[in-house]
């Protein structure tokens, strides 16, 4: 192995270990933790044997030693291959419960290959040992094209399984595929070269970065209120625990005055209006990951560290932008307390709000729902 060969193992043992150290220590819980943690532990094993078997060539190990690193070094891309085929049964039966035989039938086939490549290197086909190292055997060609094959069984699971995976997973897939076939396709022209590793830990290292896209893009969905873009009930509800430490909170509480009227009257396209317009009010005076709409006409507003004067100052900015319409869009309750507790100060804003929300009506009954 050359110091280029030697550089792109160290290279791909640091990609593995940056990757298994982040997948390791989610705060998320993930089902697919622990097939991505061994598909990224197997891809760091081999390019710490490849690195051990430089090592031991230059301290003169044993040659049995050196049989056994190098037929290690040869079968665990093929193992790295079957437990991929575990990890893309686990991505398709979290989507949906499929049959599982086919993907046991790919796994099969490849432990079937694990033997065929470990007899290989025991008689000595794949490799041959002279002057001291390592050279490629009169049938390694055959074990790259052969990898190349089991490697696309799992291209013709993920086509197959298309629709289940969607298009994202799909492509954070084929990025595992594509890079460790145009690693054997390149080693079956030109044999001295050793991509294999490298290709493996650079597709874990991408699958890990698409991964994680997906779970941003889900979970800002899950968060977010699809009319208005703010945050929903549910982030509100992991906010209030978040804060339940905080020492000093502001909190806002605004109730739509007339939706229900709106909404009978002039119908919902004119209500959904109304929401959008105080949601761009809200924004105009607070921060949008401060903003959560908690039911339909209902938005709280949390704000962690702010004194009294700053808060009143915030609410006054929002109370003079209503100004500007006719009827006031909303009734404004606020209040901020170093000791109360996030709930407890939330239903001091509240009932601070309904007080406000009876001024209104007395001013303009007409917006009461009878």
């Amino acid at each position: 192995m050359d110091s280029v060969c030697l550089a792109v193992n160290v290279m791909g043992l640091i990609i593995s270990g940056i990757v298994l150290y982040g997948n390791m220590f989610e705060t998320e819980k993930n089902d697919l933790r622990t097939p991505f943690s061994a598909l990224t532990v197997v891809a760091g094993l081999c390019c710490c044997v490849e690195l051990l078997v430089y090592a031991m060539e230059h301290q003169g190990a044993s040659v049995w030693m050196l049989n056994f690193m190098t037929n290690l070094s040869l079968c665990l891309p093929a193992v790295f291959s079957a437990v991929f085929t575990w990890y893309l049964l686990m991505v398709i039966n979290r989507k949906r419960p499929v049959n599982n035989q086919p993907f046991y039938i790919v796994i099969v086939l490849k432990l079937v290959f694990i033997c065929m490549t470990m007899v290989g290197c025991i008689f000595g086909i794949l490799y041959s040992y002279e002057s001291g190292t390592y050279e490629s055997g009169s049938y390694y060609s055959i074990y790259l094209v052969l990898s190349c094959v089991v490697t696309f069984f799992d291209i013709l699971l993920a086509v197959y399984y298309r629709k289940v995976l969607g298009l994202h997973d799909i492509f954070a897939l084929m990025s595992y595929v594509s890079f460790p076939l145009v690693g054997y396709f390149l080693m079956i022209l030109w044999k001295d070269l050793e991509l294999t590793n490298i290709c493996l830990a650079t597709s874990v290292l991408l699958m890990y970065v698409m991964m994680h896209t997906q779970m941003k893009s889900s979970d800002e969905i899950c968060r977010t209120d699809e009319l208005t873009g703010l945050l929903n009930r549910k982030a509100y509800e992991e906010a209030l625990e978040k804060l339940k430490d905080e020492k000093k909170l502001g909190v806002v509480y605004c109730d739509i005055n007339g939706l229900k009227v709106v909404n009978a009257q002039a119908g919902h396209e004119e209500g959904d209006h109304i929401l959008k317009v105080f949601s761009r009010m809200l924004t105009q005076s607070f921060r949008k990951e401060e903003i959560f709409r908690i039911s339909g006409d209902e938005f709280v507003v949390l704000l962690p560290g702010i004194s009294a004067n700053n808060l009143t100052l915030r609410v006054n900015r929002l109370l003079l932008s209503m100004n500007a319409f006719p009827v006031p869009l909303a009734s404004v309750g606020y209040a901020c307390d170093s000791e109360e507790s996030p709930e407890d100060l939330v239903r001091v804003a509240e009932k601070n709000m309904h007080q406000e929300k009876q001024i209104f009506y007395k001013t303009h009954p007409e917006y009461r729902k009878h």
